[in-house]
């Protein structure tokens, strides 16, 4: 990965940069840097453990960050985000907030340079009305909706995971990541109050959680039920890893899901279903599990982040694209299939979904959890 010198910075691999002047050196320090990935949680969930590294790479003395409104408190517990700016939905009736929005960023916090993460028309307005100096962010082979032409510098590279596309970008290193992943989590293992302090090294750092019980999270978005699991596939699965393993199972759900999680709990012995005020509480109760299960959905992202062993059943979702981070341990099961991968959110017949037996999602949490349990040792 191209790394630049002091006098100028080339940013990230194949990258093409037609910014007015060059982009300030990395030996310069007090530039402002926007982030601009306004969604969905596990893209903003991608980003989060970048900020610190972000911050050191630029020699940035302010962090600031567009986001939808339903990720603004997420993102605000970031102890290395200075200001954060929500945005509602883009429609007609929110276009003034938006235009407001635009102006506060134009007016008063004038960055140097905008990263943008999304590459759709909205996060490529953001990046253009932000008025910064250096946009950058990606080029056609990724971005859609001509997001490109509001950028100076586009990345490239064809082919890459969501993962390997967001660190090119930023012009950071694997480790990077997981370096500011564990950071996050012996942030937010205490609650709001404490962030900054720990971060600081203010306060003593914490003994890893012990964890308990399998959690499962069955549901996701309206926008991904072509990705879900039979709820009877998770039920089979939740009674044999229960009975093999004596642990006890939660089965999590989110807006709209509470009678999916009640009907698969009633169908496991001593079973459970919960459901969390908010995102922090949500990434504190899979720091205490001992193993995550769900879908490619957001909070398979969050366990992720939290370090907790994850075993995801992927359907349509594209293995290579949608590769996972090794911040954890974690198992990708899934069954190839002719139709596959896809995005057909209008599939009804579910086969790759449908092929992948519960009996092999059991194999690959056990093998799993002992890897898991063997590296961390007594």
């Amino acid at each position: 990965m191209s790394r630049g010198s002091e006098e100028t910075l080339t940013v990230g691999q194949g990258f093409r940069d037609s910014s007015p002047e060059p982009i300030p050196a990395l030996g310069s320090s007090g530039k402002t840097l926007l982030i601009v990935r306004l969604g969905a949680l596990g893209d903003v969930i991608r980003i989060l453990p970048l900020v610190r590294g972000l911050r050191c790479r630029w020699r940035a003395s302010t962090v600031a960050w567009a986001v939808g409104e339903a990720l603004l408190p997420l993102v605000s517990a970031h102890p290395s985000v200075d200001r954060v700016i929500g945005f509602p939905k883009l429609r007609l009736s929110t276009l003034p907030a938006w235009f407001q929005r635009l102006g506060e960023i134009r007016s008063s916090l004038r960055p140097d340079i905008c990263l943008d993460f999304q590459g759709l028309a909205k996060s490529g307005l953001i990046a253009l009305g932000s008025g910064a100096t250096h946009r950058l962010g990606l080029g056609q082979g990724r971005a859609r909706e001509m997001s490109w032409l509001a950028l100076h510098g586009q990345n490239l590279l064809p082919g890459r995971s969501r993962y390997d596309e967001a660190l090119d970008l930023a012009g950071l290193e694997p480790g990077d990541w997981l370096a500011g992943a564990r950071e996050l989590r012996r942030t937010w293992r205490n609650d709001g109050s404490s962030a900054k302090a720990l971060l600081n090294g203010s306060l003593p750092p914490q003994e890893a959680p012990v964890r308990r019980g399998l959690l499962f999270h069955p549901g996701g978005s309206k926008r991904n039920l072509y990705k879900r699991w039979p709820p009877a596939f998770y039920a089979e699965l939740g009674r044999n890893l229960s009975r093999r393993l004596s642990e006890p199972v939660e089965i999590q759900y989110g807006p709209g899901e509470r009678e999916l999680a009640k009907e698969i709990a009633g169908s496991i012995p001593g079973a459970g279903s919960t459901t969390s005020a908010s995102l922090l509480e949500m990434f504190r109760k899979l720091q205490g599990a001992r193993l995550f299960v769900g879908g490619d959905t957001g909070p398979l992202h969050v366990a992720l982040l939290a370090g907790t062993p994850a075993l995801a059943i992927y359907g349509p979702s594209d293995p290579a694209i949608y590769a996972l981070p090794r911040a954890a341990p974690h198992r990708v099961v899934r069954w190839p299939v002719p139709c596959g991968p896809c995005r057909n959110r209008r599939c009804r017949t579910l086969d790759c979904l449908q092929a992948v037996p519960p009996a092999a999602a059991e194999a690959a949490a056990m093998e799993l959890l002992e890897k898991a349990e063997r590296a961390t040792g007594p």
